[in-house]
């Protein structure tokens, strides 16, 4: 895991997970996707699982996009995918969290 943009968005990931985790066990944050809110209601450790799994998935969707595309010689070209993701990781963490203090 060399790539620099891996590491960024498993950390953003793993922020995620453990703000969720500990927002909904001290009661501050409820979860409303209903998927996931659902999981949370059978095992806070099936929602774990879930989560990592369906995030880890993610990164090796990417990492096989860009591994197609490195038959170029842009090598930047491949780092649009993890920036994207990041990015939009970003705005749907930050867009659940200002519901959540709007409602």
């Amino acid at each position: 895991m060399d790539n620099k943009y891996i590491q960024i968005l498993l950390a953003i990931i793993l922020f995620d997970i453990a703000l969720t985790v500990g927002g909904i066990n001290l009661g501050f944050l409820i979860e409303f996707n209903p998927l996931m809110a659902y999981l949370i209601s059978q095992s806070m450790a099936l929602f774990i699982f879930v989560k990592i799994f369906f995030q880890c998935s993610l990164v090796r969707v990417i990492q096989y996009g860009v591994s197609k595309r490195s038959c170029s010689s842009d090598t930047n070209s491949g780092n649009a995918y993890y920036v994207t993701a990041i990015v939009a990781y970003l705005l749907i963490f930050v867009s659940g969290f200002l519901l959540f203090v709007i409602t």
